[in-house]
Order: C-alpha cells, then structure tokens, then sequence
C-alpha cells in the first residue's frame, strides 16, 4: 500500500471514530436522567440519617427562574447556591467508561455539561417568595431542590424544580453541600 493512500485511510479512520463519539446529546433526555439521578442521591442521604424522604408530586414552574436580566428568583437562587453551596450530580457522559469520556471529550469541539444541585428552605427570602412557608396553614414546610446545568465557561441554568417535605434534614451541617466554585471547577477537572 502506497503511503498517501494509508495516510488517507488513517484521517479516514480518524474521522470516523471523531464523528461516532461526538454524537449529540438529546438535552431534555439528558436533563431528565440527571434529575433522576439527583433525585436518588437526595433520597439516599435522608435515608442514610434516617428521616423521612417524602417527595411532593407538585413541581415548581422551571420558567420562574429561567436566566434572564432582572429575574429576582434566578439571582436569587444563583446567590443562595454561592453562599450555600451545591451538591455535583454527574456530567453527560455519565454512562461512558472513563476511557470513553476522557476520548470524546479531546476528541469534541463542544464543552460538556454537568450538573449539580442546590436547596432552598421555607424560611429564606427566596423560600417565603416561592411559597414552602406552609406551617400557618397546617401543612408542612417545603424544602426546593434546584437541578442546575453548567458549560464551561457559560452561566448556570436551572432546568428542573422539584418539591419535598421539610423535615429538617442537615444539608449545610453535614457536609453535603460543597462549595459552589469547587462544585463548577469539578465537572472540568480533567479536561
């Protein structure tokens, strides 16, 4: 075999397997599998302290904090997760092997996201506003869980808001909630 005509199979080659790992990603797919994955983490550390994980059927409109100039709910919420910290869930390639990921992402011209989580309690600014004081009408206090995606170099974005039951569960105490810049850092580390 001549050697243009092996340098012309080798970029061929080359080519195919850039092509096969940088496949899109179906972003609601993507967002919904991440939820999940958030949701179970969450109901594993209550059960771990024993208390009650109990989650509301009831979800809060992800449009409130959609990122835009002037939305007290999103600048809010991005302040509570500085100050308060989050939780990192996974990034996209979640279900890739090490080698895989580490493969796609040299081998991608486009930044992966990752995901984490942040709470908000019934009795925070942000809290009262959205409604999870509910004790003077004989319910229980609500506790939000906001699933938030990241891209390198880009601004958060909330995609999913999801209900639960306050009861009392230790999240700034016990070291569930990392720093917030650590937690966006984590998702790049070995890129």
């Amino acid at each position: 075999m001549t050697q243009p005509r092996l340098l012309a199979m080798a970029l061929a080659f080359a080519m195919l397997i850039a092509l096969s790992l940088a496949h899109p990603v179906d972003t609601d797919s993507m967002d919904h599998r991440m939820r999940l994955k958030a949701q179970t983490m969450i109901s594993l550390h209550h059960r771990q302290k024993q208390i009650p994980y109990v989650s509301l059927d009831v979800k809060y409109p992800v449009s409130t904090f959609k990122r835009a100039p002037d939305n007290a709910f999103y600048d809010q919420a991005l302040n509570m997760a500085r100050n308060g910290g989050a939780h990192y869930v996974a990034d996209e390639d979640i279900d890739r092997s090490p080698r895989q990921a580490a493969l796609r992402k040299a081998l991608s011209f486009r930044n992966t996201n990752h995901y984490f989580y942040t709470t908000v309690g019934p009795d925070t600014d942000l809290g009262r506003q959205m409604g999870l004081k509910s004790a003077e009408s004989g319910g229980r206090d609500k506790v939000a869980w906001l699933l938030w995606k990241h891209s390198q170099g880009g601004p958060a974005d909330v995609v999913s808001v999801d209900l639960l039951e306050d009861h009392h569960f230790p999240w700034k105490s016990e070291g569930y909630m990392e720093p917030f810049g650590e937690v966006l850092a984590r998702g790049f580390r070995y890129r």
